[in-house]
């Protein structure tokens, strides 16, 4: 009878040893369903039609008392420009300018741009670095550019610079980026998870402030200056939008607070965001209709600054 029931055990014990070996296990259900979620919480922006952006920022914040224009146009295949005048909440003019960039269209890349084209820390005029970028391309031409990353008095940016792959300045401590990996793929980091881009970063500046994290604000603390300013976020791994502001203009644009920016980039459903350079130096170029480079926005010196980077958005001729 002990005979009996110890083969009854041993069966039992070899069945469920095969089941587990031949049938979807537990632990490969919980994996399954991770990465469920870790493909949500990558991908957990929103892209809308940028024609939507204005109604979207009336929605979703209460920044926009009334709007005066709002015209959204296409400077090219893979980019769509979004320019709004309106007044503010607070009774005060403010321009904004949207510009979204498609990486999954094969004509449109992005490149980190220091003065004259080169690897060399200095001063530039974003106009003057568009000249020098068309330059080095026979094949590329620049279709829009934006200022980058803040500077020291050197012309030394603050954060790291990666340009064609090759590393110009590190990443630094508690400092932000935006980085264009080698499978024309974007994301924004932190020291967390630099290491793991690090071998896979194509182009890359580095961001002061960051204003938007897997959807959520992240501005608490920030200065609350009404200045101009220039930020960037990532919608998805393929699709992100420059917003710029300008400010210090009695009657035409007073300018935004980094809280309310980072409003206006979440409103219109971006991932994660980052601050770039402002003031003096946000500066926004786009190639125009007839071949000429229009500066869209009014930089507050009268004067586009000279400064230490840009992001230049390229398209195959």
């Amino acid at each position: 009878m002990l005979n009996m029931k110890y083969q009854y055990r041993l069966y039992l014990f070899v069945f469920l040893l095969f089941t587990a070996f031949t049938q979807p296990g537990c632990s490969k259900k919980a994996e399954t369903e991770k990465a469920k979620v870790e493909e949500v919480i990558v991908e957990k922006g929103v892209d809308h039609p940028s024609t939507e952006y204005v109604s979207l920022i009336q929605k979703n914040t209460d920044l926009i008392k009334t709007v005066n224009t709002n015209v959204t146009s296409t400077p090219s295949a893979g980019i769509e420009e979004t320019d709004i005048t309106c007044i503010s909440a607070g009774n005060v003019p403010m321009a904004i300018f949207l510009l979204k960039v498609d990486l999954s269209d094969p004509n449109i890349s992005m490149e980190a741009c220091m003065p004259n084209d080169k690897n060399a820390y200095g001063f530039q005029t974003v106009r003057s670095m568009i000249t020098a970028k068309n330059a080095s391309y026979t094949n590329r031409e620049v279709i829009a550019a934006t200022n980058g990353d803040y500077f020291n008095e050197l012309g030394v940016p603050l954060g790291m610079v990666y340009r064609n792959g090759v590393l110009t300045r590190n990443h630094q401590d508690k400092y932000y980026f935006l980085s264009i990996l080698k499978d024309n793929t974007c994301v924004i980091g932190d020291n967390k998870n630099y290491i793991s881009y690090v071998t896979r970063i194509k182009e890359g500046l580095g961001a002061r402030y960051l204003l938007v994290k897997d959807a959520e604000l992240t501005t608490a603390g920030l200065d609350e200056n009404v200045e101009p300013r220039t930020a960037v976020g990532v919608i998805n791994s393929k699709k992100l939008v420059f917003l710029i502001v300008d400010g210090r203009r009695t009657g035409y644009s007073a300018g935004i607070t980094l809280a309310d920016e980072a409003k206006i980039l979440k409103a219109i459903g971006v991932r994660d965001a980052v601050n770039l350079d402002g003031g003096g130096s946000s500066t926004f170029i786009v190639k125009n209709s007839v071949g000429g480079y229009e500066t869209r926005n009014r930089p507050s010196g009268d004067v586009e600054r000279a400064v230490a980077n840009s992001w230049m958005i390229m398209r195959k001729k």
